[in-house]
């Protein structure tokens, strides 16, 4: 059985399109979202009615529960605030409501959803070791998979032998094996806006069966997801760092 795990869409729909299409010939049986569905680029109507058509099953990011006005726009950047605002205005009633049944964190079989980390699944960004230590000791299923920092990373630890690993991705496809005793939090990068220096999306493959985690980066469209961006005068920063993956 094979799962895909999404995260930070954030309003790209070119980006979202184009890895569902890639994902739809792996023979994938259910997808999985990490959250932020919506921000940042310039399409938040089409992104969820995607996810509705391909039932995508989502938790909630920070940026959709800005939207909701769960989380106040003072605790974001100036641009992600301006995307916020302007996602806002666009978004549809029914959409509105679609995140608003969104949950903060998803459980099925052995894997855990969540935005951000598992003690605080919408804000707290695990971008250190530190963090990831101490969320994975509140982990009770084997895999966590996680987004919020937009970099892609595998953390495991060995509680029989108190050793820790943490692997970043650095090759065109990226595979590795589920060991074990082992419990990991995956960090599955961002479809619409990778930080990590590569400007594709990033998706991730959970093959049960096989054990095997594998990363993919997918080229999508960027110039048309910029010209959108344009066109609604989302700051330019938004629509420049796409070009750089940063």
């Amino acid at each position: 059985m094979k799962y895909a795990i999404i995260s930070d869409i954030h309003s790209n729909y070119s980006a979202l399109v184009c890895c569902i299409e890639k994902l739809k010939k792996e023979n994938i049986y259910k997808i999985f979202c990490c959250g932020d569905i919506v921000g940042y680029c310039a399409e938040p109507n089409e992104c969820i009615e995607y996810f509705k058509k391909e039932n995508i099953l989502s938790v909630l990011g920070n940026h959709d529960a800005a939207l909701l006005d769960i989380i106040e726009l003072d605790y974001f950047n100036r641009y992600a605030k301006d995307a916020i605002v302007i996602n806002k205005n666009l978004i549809v009633p029914e959409n509105i409501e679609f995140l608003r049944l969104i949950k903060q964190k998803e459980i099925f079989e052995d894997m855990l959803f969540v935005h951000g980390s598992i003690e605080d699944p919408l804000v707290e960004y695990l971008d250190n070791v530190y963090l990831l230590r101490k969320n994975i000791k509140f982990l009770k299923q084997k895999l966590c998979f996680c987004g919020h920092t937009h970099r892609p990373f595998v953390y495991s630890y060995d509680f029989k032998n108190n050793k820790e690993d943490l692997k970043v991705p650095d090759k065109e496809i990226y595979k590795f094996e589920i060991e074990g005793e082992k419990k990991y939090i995956i960090n599955v990068g961002s479809v619409g806006q990778p930080r990590d220096a590569d400007n594709r999306a990033c998706v991730v493959i959970y093959d049960k069966d096989n054990s095997v985690i594998e990363f993919k980066r997918i080229k999508y469209n960027i110039f048309h997801t910029q010209q959108k961006m344009l066109e609604l005068k989302i700051p330019e920063f938004l629509i420049k760092r796409l070009d750089f993956g940063k």
